[in-house]
């Protein structure tokens, strides 16, 4: 009480007395500076819940609403013979969640449905064959995303007054192709693929960051990939250089390419969103682009 100028006995006391417990709980909660050391009024539904919760998202992959969560824990409260008391009300299970730490965000992504077993034996038994021979700067990694490029987000910050309306949201997309090699020292100029052969930005426009492709789906086509291909072999050969190129398995990449100078490797089916490293890549072209159309919309909002 000196110590830290703490006036009456009965604080500390209770304090000095629950010590071990004290510590347990600031031990256990690691996401957050705050902890709970009253118990919770139906512990043993809580924690039957907490462990459902863990097995239910390791065992099936499928979503947890809020409405599951409350019809299992009425159900638990029956197995404990407490159903009269325990309602499961909106309010107890908003406090579940801010006491258990549960997280609510959208599932994304097709990990969950990956074979590991292949993955993993593919990686312990064959990729070390594969990479054999080559440098870090000559092993390349190619993909492609869609990308709705005039698209705004759907989630938006509004007084609370006002209606929070938006208007349809665009669906012009483009297909590009990101390539680059493992240690990022070639960073290759991005393919982009359209609907228009001439689109009417490109007015007065010599030369763009970018190779352009045009078809009528906007979609990567073999002819347009094997080209690609062609063409990047046509250099490889004049600098003397062999490279190691990973692929997935998508239909428009086509398995009979002959190239001199270009071994292409294709990653086991199904697997590819485990084991194809450019996720981060793609995150952060698109990204890039979030960036410069908040720019654009700020410039001409000013403008006004």
């Amino acid at each position: 009480m000196k110590k830290y100028n703490l006036s009456g006995t009965y604080s500390v006391s209770k304090y000095v007395k629950n010590k071990e417990k004290i510590i347990r709980a600031y031990e256990s909660k690691s996401k957050t500076n705050k902890f709970r050391v009253k118990e919770p009024k139906f512990k043993l539904i809580e924690e039957a819940l907490v462990k459902f919760l863990e097995e239910f998202r390791n065992d099936t992959k499928l979503p947890v609403t809020l409405n599951l969560l409350k019809e299992q824990a009425l159900y638990f409260a029956e197995q404990f013979g407490v159903s009269n008391e325990f309602k499961a009300s909106v309010g107890w299970l908003q406090k579940f969640i801010k006491r258990n730490e549960v997280l609510y965000k959208k599932i994304c992504g097709e990990s969950a449905s990956v074979d590991l077993t292949v993955s993993n034996e593919w990686i312990n038994s064959k990729l070390q064959n594969i990479l054999s021979g080559y440098k870090m700067c000559d092993v390349y990694n190619a993909d492609e995303s869609g990308l709705y490029w005039r698209a705004l987000p759907n989630n938006t910050y509004y007084v609370n007054e006002d209606e929070c309306k938006g208007q349809k949201r665009s669906k012009e997309r483009v297909t590009f192709l990101a390539i680059t090699n493992w240690d990022g020292s070639d960073k290759r100029r991005l393919i982009v693929i359209g609907k228009s052969k001439n689109p009417r930005c490109f007015k007065n426009i010599k030369s763009l960051p970018v190779r352009y492709y045009a078809n009528r789906t906007a979609w990567m086509q073999t002819d347009i990939f094997t080209e690609i291909l062609n063409n990047w072999n046509k250099k490889l050969i004049k600098e003397n250089r062999n490279i190691l190129l990973f692929l997935d398995n998508c239909s428009v990449h086509s398995q009979n390419l002959n190239l001199s100078n270009i071994k292409i490797e294709f990653f086991p089916p199904n697997c590819t969103s485990v084991l194809q490293p450019d996720m981060g890549i793609i995150k952060n072209i698109k990204g890039q682009i979030q960036i410069k159309i908040n720019e654009q919309l700020i410039e001409k909002i000013s403008q006004k």
